[in-house]
């Protein structure tokens, strides 16, 4: 039995649910890492995502000027 100092020392892992189409975990399978867990290849995909969206911005900010 945990004691309360043991289990305030531990962090706390949430676990949430999404719901995908078949489609399209089928097509996370096909790209993650062997052995990769999908929390590690979504935020992958999210910081490539952020990266990406950094880029438009400066691209967007040329053609204005």
């Amino acid at each position: 039995m945990a004691t309360s100092n043991q289990a305030a020392s531990k962090p706390e892992r949430h676990r949430i649910s999404i719901n995908l189409r078949e489609p399209t975990k089928a097509r996370l399978d096909e790209l993650r890492l062997p052995g990769q867990s999908y929390d590690g290849f979504v935020q992958q995909l999210l910081s490539c995502w952020k990266e990406n969206q950094k880029g438009r911005g400066r691209q967007q900010q040329d053609i204005r000027n």
